[in-house]
């Protein structure tokens, strides 16, 4: 970027990481930042705190900037989303140019080096046209189906310990359902808080296409058969199943809940004020 160090301000007040540890920044510098392109943009003055710690981020928007921008983030979409004049800008991401973008940082050791107010620059990532996969590993020998997908630059001493690792803890895996064994009702048990005074409701009975119908039975009877569900003669709710495409092309079974969350009443604090 070409900035002097000179305009960097003095800071006083330190930084504390997720780990607790206290970081002295080598100063604050604004630097005007634009989000969207053409018409659908947006531009504003941000405050930057500049570290000296091992990172490849080149930088890190917090959330008094996107509260600036009154953006709305989605993580699953790789989208950001901010009002202009006349209409919505956004910004997508792009998962493949992210992960070539950390290739190229891990291979030019800048994990390990100071992050400084200059930016990686682009013509690396024009040479770099590789993007790092993923690999399957068996956790157990002995059963070859469960498995674990490792990045696939580390090297054979980094696999080998982070195999270790999870083998060691193999016991938190749940690769099905009788893995599962639940929580013992002397510890904690869940409760629906309904109102006594609404009226049980009984959906209607949908119809499915018979594909439809074979992934319902399917997950009843893993449910039936490790005793997570049981089955009642005269219910008073009655809900129908939902079924959701995974992205495999399978069937993810849910439940409509609608009506009985409906008969719940609401939690006008659910969280704390995190901010």
């Amino acid at each position: 970027m070409g900035i002097d160090r000179l305009r960097l301000r003095p800071v006083e007040t330190p930084l504390h990481g997720f780990a607790g540890d206290r970081v002295i920044s080598e100063g604050a510098i604004s630097l005007p930042v634009t989000a969207g392109e053409g018409q659908s943009q947006v531009t504003l003055l941000v405050d930057f705190l500049v570290v000296n710690v091992p990172s490849v981020h080149n930088i890190i928007l917090g959330r008094p900037s996107l509260n600036a921008m009154r953006a709305v983030v989605s993580n699953y979409h790789l989208m950001m989303k901010f009002p202009v004049e006349g209409g919505v800008g956004y910004v997508q991401g792009d998962q493949r140019e992210a992960r070539r973008c950390y290739s190229v940082a891990v291979r030019k050791g800048s994990v390990k080096q100071a992050l400084t107010i200059n930016a990686l620059d682009p013509r690396d990532l024009a040479e770099d046209t590789s993007i790092e996969d993923l690999i399957t590993v068996p956790l157990e020998e002995a059963d070859p189906s469960k498995t674990v997908r490792l990045w696939s630059s580390l090297n054979s001493g980094q696999q080998a310990q982070m195999l270790a690792f999870l083998r060691d803890h193999k016991d938190v895996f749940a690769w099905s359902h009788e893995d599962m064994v639940g929580i013992p009702p002397e510890i904690m048990v869940h409760k629906l808080n309904v109102d006594p005074d609404h009226k049980p409701v009984k959906q209607k009975r949908r119809a499915f296409e018979p594909k439809r119908y074979a992934a319902i039975a399917e997950e009843v009877s893993k449910l039936l058969n490790v005793g997570f569900i049981e089955e009642v003669h005269y219910p008073d709710w009655i809900a129908n199943m939902v079924l959701v495409k995974k992205g495999t092309g399978k069937w993810r079974v849910c439940v409509d809940y609608s009506d009985l969350n409906k008969a719940c009443p609401k939690d006008n604090f659910p969280l704390p004020r995190i901010d």
